[in-house]
């Protein structure tokens, strides 16, 4: 009797770590849109409302770099500035 329990809570430990394992594994290698979502949803929780906007999406809209500043809009060179 005392040997079934113990085989039982072997079985149900060994199956615990099984599970967390995979868990572990699911998260590292998830799609990285989700990884994303996860951790706007924590700092969410936390209260980083800097760290809940979205990050912008590459090569949709590339700001140009004008008298080292960044701006979203064309402008003209900087040669044309000092004329």
């Amino acid at each position: 009797m005392t040997t079934a329990l113990v085989l039982i809570i072997l079985v149900l430990a060994a199956v615990a770590v099984v599970r967390q394992l995979g868990a572990n594994h699911r998260r590292v290698t998830a799609w990285p849109a989700l990884d994303d979502a996860r951790d706007r949803d924590a700092a969410r929780v936390r209260g980083d409302l800097a760290a809940t906007r979205p990050a912008p999406v590459r090569g949709l809209a590339r700001p140009r770099v004008v008298t080292g500043e960044v701006t979203g809009r064309r402008t003209a060179p900087p040669a044309a500035h000092a004329a």
